[in-house]
Parts: C-alpha cells; sequence; structure tokens
C-alpha cells in the first residue's frame, strides 16, 4: 500500500470516530440527563428560560446529533473502498464536509425549535 492510501484511511477512521463521537455525546441531551447550562446541548436565551423547552429542543437535537453520527459513521465506512480510488483531498472534502451538514442541519433544527 502506498503513503497516499494510508493517509486516507487515516482520515476515515478519524471520519469513523467522530461520528461514534457524536452519537455517545447525544445519548445524554436524549435521556434528557443534562440540565440547563451554558456548555452542553443547544444553550440558548429561549432554552435557557425554561426547563420544559430545554429538554425538549436537547432531546430533539440529542437524536438530530445521533443521526448526523450514524450518518457519519456510515459515509466513513462507504469510504473506505474508495480509499485507494480517491485521492486525500477528495475523500476528506466528502467526508468533513458531509460531517460539518449533517452538524449545521441537526443545529438549525433545534434552533428553530426552541424559538417556535
Amino acid at each position: 500500500m502506498n503513503q497516499a492510501v494510508h493517509i486516507n484511511r487515516i482520515v476515515i477512521l478519524t471520519t469513523l470516530t467522530v461520528g461514534l463521537g457524536f452519537v455517545f455525546m447525544s445519548l445524554p441531551l436524549i435521556k434528557e440527563a443534562i440540565p440547563p447550562n451554558d456548555f452542553y446541548g443547544v444553550s440558548i436565551e429561549e432554552t435557557r428560560e425554561s426547563r420544559e423547552v430545554w429538554y425538549a429542543v436537547n432531546k430533539v437535537a440529542g437524536y438530530g446529533l445521533a443521526l448526523a453520527g450514524f450518518c457519519t459513521f456510515f459515509l466513513g465506512m462507504f469510504s473506505w473502498k474508495k480509499a485507494k480510488v480517491w485521492s486525500t483531498k477528495k475523500l476528506a472534502l466528502v467526508l468533513f464536509s458531509s460531517m460539518l451538514v449533517f452538524l449545521v442541519l441537526t443545529i438549525s433544527i433545534s434552533i428553530q425549535l426552541a424559538l417556535k
């Protein structure tokens, strides 16, 4: 195997790890185990005003984060076969931009829910 394939596999393993990290980070939000705070969860003025709103919004955010994590993980799994074919730049662009899109969608849906 050449060096580019090794680098691509490192990028893919990083993506798989981040995807699983998203899933594990989502679990406390889904279980409503995180009280209102400024550091973990969707922490905007509207969510901090009411515990009910905080838990409702962050539960949705948790499910979104879990979905983003699973999508990121499975995209990484799919990309494993492409490690020998795609350039490192193309692979990193596809994986990290997809991850970013998943996160932005999760955050925007959660904030829209909070503002209703």
